[in-house]
């Protein structure tokens, strides 16, 4: 069976929660589950959906990234940020 994204786009609350440091999943609906294997799929939904933001509160999938993939897709993130801040000088 292939798994199908299934994002919802996020209201205007959930979105601001998001960017609230200080805000838990309570506030932001589980807004996104970034170590979900499907993560990627769902994000470019949202983009060619043109949504402002969305949130994974509603899927049923539960297929995390082990801890070993997490820390690779954590430092590929990383480095990515890296040279774009170091393009952006």
């Amino acid at each position: 069976m292939k798994l199908k994204p299934n994002p919802q786009p996020a209201t205007a609350a959930q979105t601001a929660a998001a960017l609230d440091e200080d805000a838990g999943d309570a506030d932001t609906g589980a807004l996104r589950r970034i170590y979900c294997r499907l993560y990627d799929r769902c994000l470019d939904a949202a983009i060619k959906k043109n949504w402002a933001g969305f949130t994974c509160g509603a899927c049923p999938i539960e297929d995390s990234l082990s801890p070993v993939e997490q820390r690779q897709q954590a430092h590929t993130i990383s480095e990515a940020l890296v040279r774009a801040a170091e393009g952006a000088r």
